[in-house]
């Protein structure tokens, strides 16, 4: 091991991304790699193409998985002298619970928290806390909120011809009461020639996030019934641990009384049956409501032109609620719901 290497110059001296030039990668192994076989179809919202048929990434979908790739690896891969503690931030959200647990939906950007309260980040800008991998520019914050920053990241095509751009959400805040250890996974890419090994958020912490990011965005979060339902699905595989899962959805959900523009029967809700009832269940109840109620358009958009023979919305729902009533998730128990502070 070369202690003096960053992550991802480790990672390229142990030839876990291949020394093959990045347009080959791009052109020829992503479309033998990424490729799905389509399901017959099933309903109105069924994929209209034929059974059995071989579907590959358009080649901007490869180089964006290709630069998702790198970047991931040089923020968050287990590598060198520091395997045994998490890098600076670790990767959460849609391209972890894709990469990482083998879930259905890519993502088109990679979402990142601190990974303990050691990391000093008071009067930092992420130029100076995140790594651009060479070839890729950090660009302005787009978007910049007391939790953190949508940072842009450009980077220029394998032929040269394209400026294309990935998305890096990296969140601020380390929440004491819901951080949990990172763990390591391995990051499944078409871009490696062994695993990846990267510190991801943990699947209990990805879920609660997740619900609580669809009770307050509606419709603009659709995808993460997809998410959840999948998580909930290798619950098994993936040694789920549902109990953990109620203490850190509660944090997250308590938060959502913070945004002002929070649906109010929501914030009722949370008022009223959580902090006096000492009650989730209407979280299931408020879920199924989003899933019946969303726009098709919007499942369109975030699911079904993405995943190869993508459910329905209403079938997604109801697989995720029958999986959430199986496995006991937010079930009503004798312990106090232990708001954060503020909330109590």
């Amino acid at each position: 091991m070369r202690s003096d290497l960053s992550p991802l110059d480790q990672l390229l001296l142990e030839g876990v991304f291949t020394a093959d030039d990045m347009s080959d990668l791009v052109r020829v192994r992503a479309a033998k790699r990424l490729a799905w076989t389509v399901p017959a179809p099933d309903g109105p919202d069924a994929s209209p193409t034929e059974p059995g048929e071989q579907v590959a990434l358009v080649r901007s979908e490869g180089e964006i998985d290709y630069a998702l790739a790198r970047f991931v690896a040089a923020n968050c891969a287990v590598a060198g002298a520091f395997t045994d503690s998490p890098t600076p931030f670790v990767l959460k959200g849609g391209l972890a619970v894709f990469a990482c647990f083998a879930g259905p939906r890519r993502s088109k950007d990679a979402d990142m928290s601190p990974s303990s309260l050691e990391v000093e980040i008071e009067g930092l800008q992420p130029p100076d806390l995140i790594t651009a991998p060479a070839g890729m520019r950090l660009l302005d914050p787009t978007q910049e909120t007391d939790d953190g920053w949508r940072i842009p990241i450009e980077f220029t095509t394998t032929t040269g011809d394209d400026q294309l751009r990935v998305i890096c959400d990296l969140s601020k805040a380390v929440r004491v009461i819901r951080r949990q250890p990172a763990i390591k996974r391995p990051f499944d890419s078409p871009f490696t020639t062994a695993p990846l090994m990267v510190w991801v958020a943990c699947p209990e912490e990805i879920i609660a996030e997740k619900t609580s990011a669809l009770l307050r965005r509606r419709n603009g979060r659709l995808r993460d019934i997809l998410d959840i339902g999948h998580l909930l699905d290798r619950a098994e595989e993936i040694d789920l641990d549902v109990a953990k899962i109620r203490p850190i959805a509660v944090e997250a959900i308590l938060e959502l009384l913070e945004f002002s523009n929070l649906k109010q029967a929501v914030r009722d809700r949370i008022e009223t049956r959580m902090l006096a009832a000492n009650d989730l269940s209407w979280v299931k109840d408020e879920i199924g409501t989003i899933g019946r109620n969303a726009k098709a358009k919007d499942w369109k958009e975030q699911v079904a032109d993405v995943v190869i023979g993508a459910p329905s919305i209403l079938d997604a729902t109801d697989h995720l609620l029958e999986r959430w009533s199986a496995l006991g998730l937010l079930e009503v128990s004798g312990d106090s719901l232990a708001p954060v502070p503020g909330h109590g």
